[in-house]
């Protein structure tokens, strides 16, 4: 398991600041989110090409828009959720985002937790697009 910092795109379509969001790759091709409130029920595939269907709604992982080497930026039904560095990261280079030492701040609804989502098996998805 590898933990990458994102930066979670706006309603205006502007970047958060660095650390924003913190996920998860998992097996070395799994992303596993869960703690992003509204978004996808299942690990998305990383070397997924294509749009990916989920009760959270249509996921697509691709290159960064702008061409940062080694972003990508993952889309929820179309529209930018957020940019993620693929280089990983310690779980200590949050503290400098919106949790550890940053002030507290009050959330707008209470966390999101899944429970019983695991990753599909290789088996269980095709590597190329339906």
């Amino acid at each position: 398991m590898e933990l990458f910092q994102a930066r979670v795109y706006g309603k205006d379509g502007a970047r958060g600041i660095p650390y924003d969001h913190l996920a998860l790759r998992v097996e070395g091709r799994w992303l596993a989110d869960v703690g992003f409130g509204e978004h996808s029920a299942h690990p998305l595939d990383l070397d997924g090409p294509c749009e990916q269907k989920d009760p959270g709604g249509v996921f697509l992982v691709k290159a960064a828009a702008d061409g940062t080497e080694g972003d990508l930026d993952v889309l929820r039904d179309g529209v930018p959720a957020y940019r993620l560095q693929t280089r990983p990261r310690a779980l200590a280079d949050f503290r400098t985002g919106r949790g550890g030492t940053a002030p507290a701040r009050r959330r707008s609804r209470p966390p999101t937790r899944r429970c019983g989502s695991t990753v599909p098996s290789s088996a269980s998805r095709s590597a190329g697009c339906p």
